[in-house]
């Protein structure tokens, strides 16, 4: 769960305030876990959930304009296998954290765009167009990279 927390956050500081304050949240609604899903998926929507209410609080940075009109190139998941993974990781750890944000919680966290939208209080064409620029960004800085 501290890697989840890390993923979301932007240094290792936030990620351990967001990883206690998630396992403080997770035992006092433990009775609330139905046992009708994983316990893991249960306890890794709560960490990403306090990440998210954490950056709302403090930072105030998921808020973007909608750009769903520019035209832009995705990166495919068939073009991502030829990097490794640790490289992959560390430039998604610096990508500009609005479409980090959405990208992770669409990508690793499998969430909707209706979900992602309700959770950053933005609209969903906004989560899509992030996401977008997210693939965009991603493409771009590997085809900069000497990998």
């Amino acid at each position: 769960m501290y890697a989840v927390c890390l993923r979301y956050s932007s240094c290792t500081e936030d990620a351990q305030d967001n990883f206690q304050e998630g396992f403080i949240k997770a035992f006092k609604s433990i009775h609330q876990f139905s046992q009708k899903g994983s316990f893991e998926g249960w306890l890794r929507r709560i960490m990403v959930n306090q990440c998210m209410a954490w950056h709302r609080k403090n930072k105030g940075i998921f808020a973007v304009e909608d750009t769903s009109q520019y035209q832009v190139d995705i990166v495919e998941e068939e073009e991502l296998e030829e990097y490794p993974i640790e490289k992959i990781n560390s430039l998604i750890k610096t990508m500009p954290s609005q479409y980090r944000a959405v990208f992770l919680l669409y990508v690793i966290e499998d969430y909707s765009h209706k979900e992602i939208a309700e959770q950053l209080d933005i609209s969903i064409g906004t989560s899509k167009s992030n996401l977008s620029r997210a693939k965009a960004w991603l493409r771009k800085q590997l085809n900069l990279s000497n990998i």
